[in-house]
């Protein structure tokens, strides 16, 4: 006797199987294939002859059966690590994509919250080496469009910012008058290995770390010395701010000033912070020319370069003061409140038009000459300075002093670009001569105060 094939043979291939579904809700469950107390129920009533094929069929279709269930089940994991795969793929093409909006290491927040711990005393010891004009940075955050649309303006052979016909040159002094940093006159040295292994060496790694180390150093108040307070800082300021790359590791690269760190502010820090700059926006530049050699990312102090650009801009009225250095007056949300009013759509900016270079507050100085070491100071007004007092003072105050001297007449010896209301039936040449005479003496007047107070408080201390 024939026997019917049972049904419910499971069918492998059929895309409506989830996996997610449970083994016993697809079509080949148990109890729909084979009641086998059943079938041998009734092949009692058959011959005997057709007794041994009637078992041997039953044992067949079982192990057909579980065979059947081992091979879904490979199926289905498969198919799990197939679509593992292809989600893990798009994700990860979707990383890349993200990578190329956002395209720098540059933190204000992260050099922000370094500069927010630390204590009076480590704020002294960064100052006295040269970098106190660091700690007046004040989580000022660069948009990436600006940075991005300034960066496309930059002639990589010049290294000018070219607009609308006119030039915004970027400069070593320009650098100098916003970041305030060591013009010096060592190059940085061509080899950083010497200065990399003294690193290694004194924080005991045997592969430089990520920034976050160093900047945990700092953050969590760790027991340091003056000279390790001041390289944490200086690696965290050089990786965040000053040279960012793409990279969360600082770049060996500047590492070779670590070998004479009691000189450090001896190297030319705006040349060094000028070239990296330019190196990055060059790269980031031509890599959207050709997708072989495509740049996923500007580094370089982004900042610097915001800056420079703003204060080339007109804003009329709310122009703001012409004091150097730049980092003191650029704060908070600034960058991003005056680059809105420069936006012509999302994404592009230069609504505005560019003022005169002599408008600006680049222009109050044809050359550099400030206090920076006792060197630099004045005996003849530092002579008179111990007869006024009547005592014999600290060569450190005498600096201090001869500094703020010196800031105080730099900022008042540029222009001042206001524009004024109007002052009644006199011509326009009068009211604008009027109107710069009575504001330039109100900020010297204001500066004047400002220097006073100073005195004040260096005396006091």
């Amino acid at each position: 006797m024939v026997r019917k094939r049972p049904r419910g043979v499971v069918d492998i291939s059929s895309p409506d199987i989830s996996e997610n579904e449970d083994l016993n809700d697809v079509q080949c469950s148990q109890p729909n294939f084979m009641d086998y107390d059943s079938f041998q129920t009734s092949s009692d009533a058959m011959d005997v002859s057709d007794g041994d094929s009637s078992s041997d069929n039953s044992s067949f279709d079982r192990h057909l059966y579980e065979n059947c269930l081992k091979d879904y089940e490979k199926v289905r994991i498969m198919k799990r690590r197939l679509k593992m795969a292809l989600r893990h793929k798009a994700k990860k093409v979707k990383s890349v994509k993200k990578s190329k909006a956002g395209f720098t290491r540059f933190s204000a927040t992260a050099f922000m919250n370094v500069i927010s711990s630390l204590s009076p005393e480590k704020k002294d010891v960064i100052a006295s080496y040269g970098f106190g004009s660091l700690l007046l940075f004040d989580k000022c955050f660069v948009p990436n469009s600006l940075a991005k649309w300034v960066a496309n303006l930059v002639d990589s052979k010049s290294g000018d910012i070219v607009h609308d016909g006119k030039v915004i040159s970027l400069t070593e002094e320009s650098v100098h008058l916003v970041l305030d940093l060591p013009i010096g006159t060592r190059p940085f040295p061509s080899d950083p290995s010497v200065g990399k292994d003294f690193i290694l060496s004194k924080f005991g790694k045997s592969k430089i770390p990520p920034v976050s180390f160093f900047a945990d150093k700092l953050i969590k108040k760790d027991d340091l010395s003056d000279e390790d307070v001041f390289i944490c800082f200086m690696i965290v300021a050089l990786s965040s701010f000053l040279c960012p790359n793409t990279n969360t590791i600082p770049s060996p690269k500047y590492f070779g000033i670590f070998e004479d760190v009691d000189h450090i502010k001896d190297f030319k820090w705006c040349a060094y912070v000028l070239q990296w700059l330019l190196e990055h926006v060059k790269a980031f530049n031509g890599g959207k020319d050709a997708k072989a050699k495509r740049c996923l990312g500007l580094g370089g102090c982004l900042y610097y370069l915001a800056v420079v650009y703003l204060d080339h801009i007109d804003f009329g009225q709310r122009q703001l003061v012409d004091s150097i250095p730049r980092i003191c007056v650029w704060k908070g949300d600034l960058i991003k409140f005056y680059a809105n009013l420069d936006i012509k759509s999302p994404g592009v900016y230069g609504y505005r038009p560019l003022l005169p270079f002599d408008n600006t507050c680049y222009y109050k100085c044809a050359r550099l000459k400030t206090v920076a070491c006792a060197d630099d100071l004045d005996t003849v007004f530092c002579d008179k300075m111990e007869i006024v007092s009547g005592c014999k003072l600290p060569l450190s105050l005498k600096l201090k002093i001869s500094q703020l001297v010196d800031k105080h007449s730099f900022n008042c010896g540029g222009t001042v670009s206001l524009d004024i209301n109007s002052l009644g039936n006199v011509s326009k040449e009068f009211q604008d001569m009027f109107a710069k005479l009575m504001r330039h003496v109100y900020l010297v007047l204001y500066l004047l105060l400002a220097l006073m107070l100073n005195h004040l408080s260096v005396f006091n201390t």
